[in-house]
């Protein structure tokens, strides 16, 4: 090779990205080694002429044992390729060692040659996947929902977390011995294998599922999943959110509202609440009944309780009532909007959230019985009054002339002119006395009339009901 050639291939060599270099081992020194060998262990050639082994001094201290060992390799003839850390500048980086001997015409070794590549960017590609992995790994094992990754062809599962573990109770080696309609419902199974068809590169989340434990206990869940390729298969990974207590806990709630609103239907007064904004939360029975026999109208949750049939001047008083209320105050007063014969009395409480106003539960009874009440019970004690005042006055003036005239009596002379007019007298005063009895009597046989009327009323009225 001339000249001119060889200045052509050292001009190649000095463009390769990786580092070339060729050993005497006879002599201890380099025969050649390109610009990127000078670059990669910042050696230039004149140092590397008077340090030919100044590479060695770049070596990581924690891998510089396992290096030496290695390169030990090639004067037994054997070719070598390394991975290892070295330190330049302060700086750690990484490079793939690749060297083999080179054997003169009798087998002997005289020489060693090298390509070196500095894979610092691949390293740390590797060291963030695994820590990825790592991460993402550790994640899957300790997510507090049970996770498992199965096989969307032979429903086998490919792995577990452990929640899963301990909520349904099988061990993770008898989970991958299971396929994902072991723990179903045999009545689910068609359902989950229609599901398993339709799964999709993406999020799905879906209700009303029922898992069994190895125990046989049965959970209400939801199901979440992603379809993804794990172990090179068609997989699925799925995350299982219990709702075994809040689904117990919802039909308990619906019990218990089933109950109090036929505890409420059962209730003759009228019963209802609204939101801040006058929508209607709730009636019960005898109010939709009022509603409907009083303005025909339907009570339609969540519509505004100002029904637009009443005239304006009713929704504006009713909604100064309401205001109040949403202002915390507990407001009480008798209308005739509800029954133009009767009237009732509305008590209206605010419904507090924490600290809160959010609505007004408003409750309304029919009072007309109980004023009705109380204007005959005035009316008899008026009357009562009267039977008092005759007794008191119309009878004590009679009395009072008996007790005067009877000391008049001549009771010796029996036959004294003037003990005929006496008698008289007294007659006179029997007669009044008489008139004031029957006055009493009238008045108190009236009285009991009215009473037994009414209370023959209400007795019809009860039974009637």
């Amino acid at each position: 090779m001339d000249s001119r050639e060889f200045e052509t291939l050292a001009a190649v060599l000095d463009n390769l990205k990786d580092a070339i270099s060729s050993f005497d081992v006879i002599r201890q020194k380099h025969i050649y080694v390109n610009r990127r060998y000078n670059e990669i262990f910042n050696a230039s050639p004149e140092e590397l002429e008077a340090q030919p082994f100044k590479w060695r001094t770049t070596v990581h201290p924690d891998d510089y044992d396992y290096v030496y060992r290695e390169t030990q390799r090639l004067y037994q003839k054997e070719s070598i390729e390394l991975e290892f850390r070295i330190v330049v500048d302060g700086k750690i980086r990484w490079i793939s060692d690749r060297k083999s001997p080179v054997l003169d015409s009798r087998g002997q070794l005289f020489a060693v040659s090298g390509i070196t590549t500095d894979i610092t960017e691949k390293k740390q590609a590797e060291l963030e996947l695994k820590h990825s992995e790592y991460t993402y790994r550790y994640l899957f094992l300790n997510n507090p929902n049970p996770l498992w990754i199965y096989d969307r062809e032979t429903l086998a599962f490919l792995a577990v977390n452990n929640t899963a573990i301990t909520e349904y109770g099988y061990t993770e080696e008898e989970f991958l011995s299971m396929k994902i309609t072991d723990i179903r419902p045999p009545d689910d199974v068609p359902r989950l294998l229609e599901a398993v068809r339709d799964v999709e590169k993406k999020h799905s989340r879906t209700e009303g599922w029922k898992h069994r434990t190895k125990d046989g206990k049965i959970l209400d869940v939801i199901i979440s999943g992603h379809g993804i390729i794990y172990n090179h298969r068609e997989c699925e990974i799925i995350m299982v959110h219990n709702v075994t207590e809040m689904m117990k806990a919802r039909e308990e709630m619906i019990i218990a509202k089933t109950n109090l609103d036929a505890s409420i239907d059962n209730i003759d007064n009228i019963i209802w609440s609204i939101d801040r904004e006058y929508r209607l939360l709730s009636a019960n029975k005898a109010f939709r009944n009022m509603l409907k026999s009083k303005y025909n109208v339907d009570v339609e949750l969540g519509r505004s309780i100002l029904i637009p049939v009443v005239d304006q001047s009713s929704v504006d008083r009713w909604k100064l009532f309401f205001d109040r209320a949403l202002a915390g105050e507990v407001v009480v007063f008798k209308t005739k909007i509800f029954d133009s014969a009767n009237t009732h009395e509305i008590k209206m409480y605010p419904i507090y959230l924490d600290d809160r106003i959010i609505g007004v539960v408003s409750q309304g009874r029919d009072v007309q019985e109980a004023l009705d009440e109380a204007l005959r019970t005035q009316k008899q004690n008026e009357e009562l009054r009267e039977i008092v005042e005759l007794a008191s006055h119309d009878i004590r003036g009679p009395v009072a002339s008996l007790m005067g005239i009877v000391p008049m009596f001549n009771a010796l002379q029996p036959h004294d002119p003037f003990n005929a007019e006496i008698i008289n007298h007294v007659r006179n005063l029997a007669l009044q006395l008489d008139g004031v009895l029957h006055k009493i009597v009238d008045k108190s046989y009236m009285l009991q009339q009215e009473n037994d009327a009414i209370d023959g009323a209400r007795q019809n009225r009860s039974t009637s009901g």
